[in-house]
C-alpha cells in the first residue's frame, strides 16, 4: 500500500480519479460556478484599480503574477479548473483617471461602475474591489506562488497580500449628507476632496 504524503505537503488536484471521486463535493468554486447567472456578464472575478504607476515592466509582471496566484490556487479546489474557465479580471489600468487615486475616490470610481453594470450587491464582485498601490505590487512580486511552495505551511506564510476596499463603507453618512445638502451649491469636486482627506485610510482590509 502506498503510504500517505505528510499533512503539509501539497497536492492540485490533477488526478482523474480524485476528481470523479470529488465531483459531488461543494467547495468555494462549486458555489460560485451554480451562481455565474447572478454576474453581469456571467465571470465572476473582482475589479481591479491601478493606482501606482511609473514602471509598466513592474506592472506587467505584478499583474501576470497576481492572476497567476489566484489561478494556482484554484488547482487545490476539484472544482477549480473549471471555474478557471469563467473566471474574468476586470483590470482598470487608466493613469490620467487612476494615478494616485485615494481610496475613498476609487469607492465612489467602482460604485458607479457597478451602478452601469446593475450588479447584484449581494454577490461580492459588486460590493469589494481590489486596490492596487505600490505596496500591494512589492508584496506580490517578492511572493512565491502556490505551486512554487513545497508546503502548505510556506504557502501561508508568503508576503503577498491586497487590499480589499468595502463598497460600502460610510454609506450612512453619505446618505446624511445628500439629504442636509441636496438643496447647496457646494462644489461637487471640494467636497470630494475634502470626504477622501477624512476617510482616506478607513474601509478597506488587507487579504492574503
Amino acid at each position: 500500500m502506498a503510504s500517505l504524503p505528510p499533512y503539509d505537503v501539497l497536492l492540485p488536484c490533477e488526478d482523474p480519479g480524485l476528481i470523479a471521486a470529488c465531483a459531488d463535493e461543494t467547495t468555494e468554486a462549486d458555489q460560485a460556478l451554480e451562481n455565474l447567472q447572478r454576474y453581469h456578464d456571467g465571470k465572476p472575478g473582482f475589479v481591479v484599480y491601478r493606482v501606482a504607476y511609473g514602471d509598466d515592466a513592474r506592472w506587467a509582471e505584478f499583474v501576470s503574477r497576481f492572476t497567476g496566484l489566484v489561478n494556482d490556487c484554484l488547482k487545490y479546489d476539484v472544482h477549480g479548473p473549471r471555474l478557471s474557465e469563467n473566471f474574468l479580471w476586470n483590470i482598470q489600468d487608466n493613469r490620467e483617471e487612476l494615478e494616485g487615486l485615494s481610496m475613498g475616490a476609487t469607492r465612489r470610481t467602482f460604485k458607479r461602475w457597478v451602478k452601469s453594470v446593475n450588479g447584484d450587491i449581494s454577490m461580492t464582485r459588486y460590493v469589494a474591489c481590489i486596490y492596487v498601490d505600490d505596496e500591494v505590487m512589492d508584496s506580490v512580486l517578492s511572493s512565491k506562488t502556490p505551486l512554487e511552495c513545497e508546503t502548505a505551511t510556506e504557502m501561508m506564510t508568503q508576503p503577498a497580500f491586497a487590499k480589499i476596499i468595502d463598497a460600502h463603507f460610510g454609506d450612512e453618512k453619505e446618505e446624511s449628507e445628500v439629504d442636509e445638502d441636496e438643496d447647496t451649491s457646494i462644489d461637487k469636486g471640494k467636497a470630494d476632496a475634502e470626504s477622501d482627506d477624512e476617510n482616506e485610510d478607513l474601509g478597506w482590509m488587507m487579504c492574503v
